[in-house]
């Protein structure tokens, strides 16, 4: 191995492999990249080399989490967030051990939807390597149905889709939008959307069964949300729950905060679509890691954290989640459904396949070093790295060379 670029050896941990396994290694990285995972000890790999290490003191090295789905967190709303609002955000979510997210922007008239996307661009082309990098935009709505809007304010979602104003919303970052398929019976913008590289999900839907084939002829790849705001199950008309359990070719997003969904509805969903096709999602808002108690304006309604963690608007129902992703992998665990290893792997791996990033959610030699490191007994955020670069230590906080720029 070359030595012009510096070697950090992370020691003294298990990994999760992208098998599901726990195993005894260490892990090289040079650059941004995984150079190599190892059982012999850095003294015996590297008797005349200066390099960096790590000691992970027992501790469970994960990759990076991956939320494809999160409204926001931490005071800001990614649809009416500044620049500034946006970035801090993304300087702080690293200390949860989220290196990668979707910032999902949900229905809104057309000016404040294009504004929003606009933030997020201009978000993006500023990056700074500290913080949690944005993998692309998440668009949720705004064609979706008015019976099932759950916090989305009505008066905003459309009643049909029309293509020049779909097209206003095909920015460079556009990777994901969630719509009704019955509002695409033709499947066309489906199929528009998927050749552009833009995947689609189902929800807030009220789709039947034939509607759902149909979409997922044209390209639909699953449901977001399974289970929240969308028709109920029917054995006589199974229609967006009962298409995306039974396709195994459908992926499945759970948001496992203890509020949204039951923990034996989760359980039958990964019987039924096992780890491959669940991917774990926050569904998180602006009020996520903020004290109980605390209200905000969402989507044009005042909400607030109650005492028992959930955000409700005005009517009472549920508006959004105030649970980061880590959150809802402690649950799973927590809740005896999947150990650890696994639970990670839906909130990491399943989502980077989904999306087709394909260098990242595994620790693999050529994979990009998003990592995190796990307390083996308390399951939280001991250290985090971005692209080969260590972002967050317990032990000091964030880096003297992460302030803002």
């Amino acid at each position: 191995m070359s030595r012009s670029i510096p070697l950090q050896v992370i020691h003294n941990v298990s990994i999760v492999k992208p098998n599901g396994d726990l195993t005894r290694e260490s892990v090289i990285i040079k650059g941004q990249d995984i150079e190599k995972i190892t059982e012999k000890s850095p003294g015996q790999l590297f008797l005349d080399h200066e390099i960096e290490l790590f000691d992970g003191n027992g501790h469970i090295l994960s990759p990076g989490m991956i939320d494809q789905h999160i409204n926001g967190a931490l005071g800001c709303d990614f649809n009416q967030g500044s620049l500034t609002e946006v970035r801090n955000t993304l300087q702080q979510l690293p200390t949860f051990g989220i290196t990668r997210i979707l910032p999902t922007l949900i229905t809104a008239s057309h000016p404040d939807m294009l504004q929003a996307i606009q933030t997020i661009e201009e978000v993006i082309h500023l990056k700074r390597p500290q913080d949690t990098q944005i993998l692309g935009i998440h668009l949720e709505g705004p064609y979706l149905n008015k019976d099932y809007p759950g916090a989305h304010p009505v008066k905003h979602i459309r009643d049909r889709i029309q293509l020049d104003e779909l097209e206003s919303f095909l920015s460079p970052s556009l990777k994901l939008m969630t719509l009704c398929p019955e509002k695409d019976p033709q499947g066309a913008i489906i199929q528009l959307l998927a050749e552009k590289g833009i995947k689609t999900l189902a929800g807030h839907s009220a789709a039947t069964t034939e509607e759902m084939y149909h979409a997922v002829d044209c390209g639909l790849l699953g449901a977001t949300h399974l289970f929240n705001a969308v028709k109920p199950f029917h054995h006589r008309n199974p229609g967006v729950i009962g298409v995306t359990l039974g396709n195994p070719h459908l992926y499945a997003e759970i948001i496992a905060d203890g509020i949204h969904v039951h923990p034996e509805s989760i359980k039958m969903a990964l019987n039924a679509k096992g780890m491959g096709k669940t991917i774990l999602v926050s569904d998180a808002m602006e009020l996520a890691g903020l004290p109980q108690g605390t209200s905000c304006q969402f989507a044009g309604q005042q909400v607030t954290l109650m005492d028992s963690n959930q955000v409700v608007n005005t009517s009472g129902h549920i508006a959004g989640s105030s649970a980061l992703l880590g959150e809802g992998v402690r649950n799973l665990v927590q809740w005896k459904i999947l150990p650890f290893e696994h639970a990670i792997q839906l909130a990491s791996q399943i989502p980077a396949q989904f999306l087709g990033e394909h260098k990242l959610g595994k620790i693999a030699e050529g994979c990009i070093a998003d990592l995190v490191l796990w307390n083996k007994d308390t399951l939280t955020v001991e250290a985090t790295w971005i692209e080969g670069k260590q972002v967050y230590t317990k032990k000091t906080g964030q880096q003297p060379s992460e302030q803002p720029a």
